[in-house]
């Protein structure tokens, strides 16, 4: 689990990003993400066509700060989102803005890095790619330096 927690923390492992489509609703500007949900990488507002349900476009979205948010004068405003910001807390919040309208329907369709799952018990799976053989060289590594031994392993 310490080697997942490092992991994690050097930057983005590809196997741990997913796309999510999260439904918006008209009126609200705040949405709780997934606690294993860490960062959203990218992302694009999807627009259905009012007279056809099936027929939607997909229009870019700028991620902002947490200051240029804070600084939005009215964050009531209705219409298409075109902005986000990603409040990273334990369970984080997504923010976009303009609030949705009701005018047609609208999804968050985003790329969200997400959480490597510890492991809890024995007859587990650890959440890595079955290519990925280093797992066992870095668990030894790992009790290696964690012993005190003093090998180098390059």
């Amino acid at each position: 689990n310490i080697m997942f927690a490092d992991w994690s923390n050097r930057g983005i492992n590809l196997w741990t990003v997913d796309q999510v489509v999260l439904d918006l609703t008209s009126g609200t500007a705040s949405y709780s993400l997934n606690a294993y949900d860490l960062d959203v990488l990218e992302a694009v507002v999807r627009v259905y066509d009012s007279t056809n349900s099936s027929s939607y476009t997909d229009v870019s979205v700028s991620r902002v700060s947490r200051a240029e948010y804070l600084n939005t004068p009215d964050k009531t405003t209705t219409g298409r989102p075109s902005q986000f910001y990603v409040d990273r807390k334990e369970t984080p919040v997504l923010y976009v803005y303009p609030t949705p309208d009701n005018v047609t329907t609208y999804k968050f369709v985003s790329y969200r890095m997400q959480r490597i799952d510890d492991i809890t018990a024995s007859n587990q799976d650890q959440e890595v790619p079955m290519n990925l053989n280093t797992l066992n060289f870095f668990l030894l590594k790992f009790l290696i330096q964690k012993h005190f031994l003093n090998l180098d392993l390059r």
